[in-house]
């Protein structure tokens, strides 16, 4: 998976995304940030269970792919 996002953008994202993150999960997955990249685009997701935020951030796409990063 490879990316090139602007790293102002990139940092405002994550900044919105992590929102969703509780200050203590019940479980471990809840800790951390779906990181999805399309064709067209990058999708940020986090969740507590009760509240969800997802954005799509407009990035050069090399590589796609799907992994859960730590919100920290």
């Amino acid at each position: 998976m490879q990316i090139s996002v602007q790293a102002t953008d990139l940092k405002k994202y994550l900044g919105i995304v992590n929102r969703g993150i509780g200050s203590r999960p019940q479980l471990p997955i809840l800790s951390g940030m779906l990181l999805k990249v399309t064709e067209e685009e990058v999708n940020l997701v986090s969740t507590d269970l009760e509240i969800s935020f997802w954005i799509r951030v407009p990035a050069k796409i090399e590589e796609v792919g799907e992994m859960v990063v730590p919100a920290k």
